[in-house]
């Protein structure tokens, strides 16, 4: 039972350095959620729980789908910026 728990802190742990990485517009953040996810799917079966490895599991497809997300908008933001440079129309705006 101990290493079960220390498990679930580690899987907590990734949960939020992965939200804060996120935070940070840093592509690691969305790896470190999926493997936090990850760690709570196996506890769950491990533990017989369905209400915690079927809850993870959702949570980790949302993960997936906001990381498809979010990549896209930021392959869009870089076409975009580069588009601006190659034109000349330098834009800054805060």
């Amino acid at each position: 039972m101990y290493y079960i728990n220390l498990f679930g802190h580690l899987g907590y742990i990734l949960l939020l350095l992965g939200m804060l990485f996120i935070r940070n517009k840093s592509k690691w953040g969305w790896i470190l959620r999926f493997a936090g996810e990850s760690i709570w799917i196996v506890l769950g079966i491990i533990m017989g729980v369905s209400s915690i490895w079927f809850w993870s599991a959702i949570f980790a497809i949302i993960d997936g789908m906001g990381y498809f997300k979010w990549d896209r908008e930021v392959r869009i933001a870089i076409k975009e910026l580069n588009r601006e440079i190659k034109f000349g129309k330098e834009k800054f705006t805060f």
